[in-house]
Order: structure tokens, then sequence, then C-alpha cells
């Protein structure tokens, strides 16, 4: 890819887009870390944007983050195109002949959902990568970021003496923006995937490390004529320092000038900034101490609950800092675990996403392994209106808010039915346990069929589903808006007697919905 013209091992594509004033794209990918292409940057005022994966977090509103990139994977697609039109004989043909039928796998982590893969899924067919047809969505799989990993470490063999042995094995991912855990355990010939995550709002991510010692740094120097030299420090710390530090007993040196440069009342020798380990430690803190420690051996626990597991494999770009490392294995090896981080340099060449994430000698797999579904991480369902009885307790309980409709029944207000539970089984399609029953006057009003899909998050494994936007509004989201054209299912014409005469008459319409979570629930 062009900028990594001289890489070895590390083949991870930056995700970072250099526009000019007008909004051009100049520079994308490992070419914008090259030297000349800063200094372009410079004297041209081109703008920088990266980090786009964070944007797609809803909960994400940190003024830290840069603004979202455009064609990051179309320019990624594009260099494939040119170097197999360039490097093979006939290339252009080949090339015409693979393109349609080039099926995509795209990564995330474990908290994303049907929105984010939405999201993902226009973007793919905006830069250009699928059409927008069914046809063309076809063509676009997902896979958590664990996952691909797995794929990884049973094609090599890393992982596969756990799992045949009845064992299990535990990814923590530690990625940019996320600390995911997944955890496998094979059951005949299927792997299958439980799932515990630390949602990003719990974690400090090396974004925001970075942006602490970018502040803590401009404090320190805001005297000193080096001040304008703070993000360039910056840079330096992520791709050096960040992965070195050790721990809080050795210096950390971060050489951003010449010789001639020395500040002494600033730690600054010979063009190198001098920051104690303990300063560094403080920056790691939030992300390590409290995500990666604490948080990363409880959710562990959770996981482990019901096999036996010993492997945990530590991946993602964060995964080759020393103190993440160190601190991980410190807590995890009283409980009988035994933490390893395979060397990406090793595995260069395979054909799998590997732990740092963002590989560009590599892809997710021409065809992955089957594993089965992970258990239901959320609670979904829609609102009924259901008939009253007085021998139940709770409705007895709210028959003040009882109303009567024209069917002459009895109905509370609109309840939750769930489709499903945390821990349930993860099928393909969860079916409502009740079929659903729309009346009215009109046989025409029944033509359409319109309901809120309802995600419940909080902590419970079974949520209240009485009266839940008065009591627990705080823990329910509407996750999408189901529709669907019912004009031409039968309406069935009903009748209510009273006194051997019809009192009331309308039309019922009766259907079952079906919850697909597709690939990765």
């Amino acid at each position: 890819f062009p900028g990594q013209q001289d890489v070895g091992g590390d083949s991870k594509v930056p995700t970072s887009i250099f526009y000019s004033r007008e909004g051009i794209i100049r520079s994308q990918g490992a070419e914008t870390v090259l030297a000349e292409q800063k200094e372009r940057a410079e004297d041209e005022g081109w703008e920088l944007a990266g980090w786009f994966k964070l944007h797609l977090r809803p909960d994400i509103k940190h003024p830290d983050i840069p603004p979202l990139p455009h064609r990051m994977t179309a320019y990624l697609f594009d260099c494939a195109k040119i170097y197999i039109e360039q490097s093979h004989p006939d290339g252009t043909a080949l090339w015409l002949s693979l393109c349609p039928n080039i099926r995509f796998v795209m990564t995330h982590p474990n908290g994303w959902e049907g929105k984010q893969q939405s999201q993902m899924r226009q973007a793919a067919v905006m830069a250009g990568l699928i059409p927008g047809s069914n046809a063309g969505h076809d063509r676009l799989q997902f896979v958590t970021e664990g996952e691909a990993s797995l794929h990884f470490y049973t094609q090599n063999g890393l992982a596969t003496e756990a799992l045949v042995s009845g064992e299990g094995v535990v990814i923590v991912d530690t990625g940019g923006g996320t600390i995911d855990i997944s955890t496998y355990h094979q059951v005949q010939k299927m792997v299958t995937k439980h799932t515990r995550k630390l949602r990003l709002h719990n974690v400090s991510s090396p974004l925001l490390l970075l942006r602490h010692v970018c502040s803590v740094r401009l404090d320190r120097l805001r005297n000193s004529r080096y001040r304008g030299d703070i993000e360039n420090i910056t840079e330096v710390f992520d791709t050096s320092a960040k992965l070195s530090f050790r721990g809080d007993e050795e210096l950390s040196f971060i050489k951003f000038g010449s010789t001639r440069d020395d500040e002494p009342s600033c730690n600054i020798r010979r063009g190198q900034l001098r920051i104690p380990g303990s300063e560094v430690k403080r920056f790691f803190e939030p992300s390590i101490y409290r995500s990666s420690g604490q948080r990363s051996a409880a959710a562990v626990h959770l996981c482990l609950h019901s096999f036996f597991f010993k492997s945990v494999f530590v991946v993602g770009g964060f995964a080759a800092n020393h103190y993440l490392f160190s601190q991980l294995k410190w807590r995890l090896q009283p409980h009988g675990l035994d933490v390893t981080r395979p060397d990406a340099h090793v595995f260069v060449y395979t054909l799998l996403v590997y732990f740092n994430g963002a590989t560009a000698d590599s892809t997710t797999g021409t065809r992955l392994s089957p594993i089965a579904p992970s258990p239901i991480q959320l609670c979904y369902g829609i609102h009924i209106s259901e008939p009253f009885s007085p021998s139940n307790p709770e409705h007895a309980t709210r028959a003040g808010g009882a109303t009567k409709l024209s069917t002459v029944k009895t109905l509370f207000p609109p309840a939750l039915t769930l489709f499903s539970c945390v821990g349930s089984a993860g099928l393909r399609d969860h079916r409502l346990p009740r079929r659903i029953c729309s009346n009215s006057k009109q046989a025409a009003a029944l033509d359409h069929f319109c309901t809120e899909l309802w995600v419940y998050r909080g902590l419970l494994i079974i949520p209240p589903i009485y009266f839940i936007l008065i009591s627990f509004p705080e823990h329910y989201q509407v996750a999408c808006t189901i529709q669907a054209d019912t004009s031409s299912l039968a309406k069935k014409p009903t009748f209510v007697w009273k006194d051997s005469k019809i009192a009331y008459s309308f039309f019922r319409l009766e259907f079952d919905v079906i919850l697909s979570f597709g690939l990765s629930p």
C-alpha cells in the first residue's frame, strides 16, 4: 500500500485522511504519516481526519474525537484493484472477472449492533464496494473483531488444542476505543461464542489518553520555547513511548528535536523530553488500571462461570503495550489463566485479520468457519395491549388505568412482550411468544402495520414489562421501527353478541412477528 513500501510486520494502515481546504482528498492511510506529506500538509493547510469508528457509537460525544473522514474503505479497495491490475499478467481482465463476485468481510467491536452494521453497510454502498440491492448486501458479512482473531488462532494452530481438549479460550481485544472480552468453547464440531463486553463510556481509550498527555504537556511547556511542538511530542509518544512503557521505575524518552535543543527546566535535553515513569503511569491509569485490570478480570470471571477456560489471548492495537500486558497477566494468572499475546510479525502473510486490527497485508478470510451465535446480550420486545384479568394480582393493582375499546374488552395500557431475554439461545430468528392481533372497524385501516421495537439496557435478566415508560424510562430505547404492508392478509370479521343481537362488529388481523438477529447477535 502507498506509504508502506518499507514495512515489515507492522502492516497496520492508519485510519487517517488529509483534506485540502477545498475538501479534496490529498493523502490517505499510511501516506499521512510520511514526513514529506506532513510538510506539504503544513504548507498547504491540509486538514487531518481520523478515528472514524468511534463516530458510529451512539453514546460518544467527545470534543477531542476528530471529524468523520470519508472514502477510507474505498481507498483500500482501489489500492487492491491497482495492485492486481499492475502485478498480474492480464491484470485488468482478471480484475473485471473478480469484481462482480467479491465478498467483503468487515470487523467491528462486540458492542456494535444492527444500527452500526447498517451504517457500515450504507458506507460500503456509498464507497462503491457493493451495489445497494439485496444481492449486493449479501456480498457483505460482518464479524466481531474477537471472532476474527479466533479464526486466526485456529488457522495457525494456536487455539486448536484448547478447543479440541474441551477447554475454552478467552480473547481480550484491547482496541483503540473499546476493550472487548469474548470467550469460545467447542461443542462437537461447532465453536460456540459467549460474549461479555465493556462499553466505551466505561473505558478510557488510547485517544483520550493521548489527549491527556497533550493537555498535561501543554500546561508544563506553556512558558517554554518548545510549546509549539506539543502535537509532535504527542505523536512521538503514541508511536514509541506509549507502547514501550514498562512501569513507573523507568523514564520515558520522547525524541522530537535535534541535539542542540535543551531546556533543563522542562526536562528537555539533546532534543529529548524525559517523562518520569510515575507520570506516564498516571496517564495510563484510566485506560489500564480501572478498565483493563479490575474490570477485565471481573468480566472474565463472568464469562468463566459455566466452562473451563485456561488460555487468554490479548489482541488489539493496544496489546503491544508492555504495561497493559503485564497488568493483565498479574491479575489473571492467580486464577489459573495463561495470558499470551501472539507476535504479529510471525504471521504477516496469513489470510486472516490478526491482532493489530487494520492490517494491510491480509484479509479476514475467504470462507469463515462456522461459529454458533452468542447468547442474546439484550432484551427486545414490542408494546401490546393486554386483556384485563381481575384474577391477575398485577392487573388488579392497575385496574384504575384500564380502558374500554370498541371490542368490549377492558385492556391495560401497553405492556412489553419479549422476543428474547439476556442469555437465551443465540438462534438466528426469534418469534414473539404470542400472535399479534390488531382490530379495527374499517378493514382498510389494517392494511398497514407499524410498531416500535424496544431494547432493554438495564441490569435485570428479565425486565419489568408493565408501565416501562413511567417506571424505568432510562432503561429502554427504541431500537428501530417495524413496518409491514398487510393489505394482502385476510381480515377476519368478528362479532360481539349481546342479548342475541350483534352489539359490535369489527375486523381482526392476526400475524406473527419474527426478529432476525443475522450472523452476529
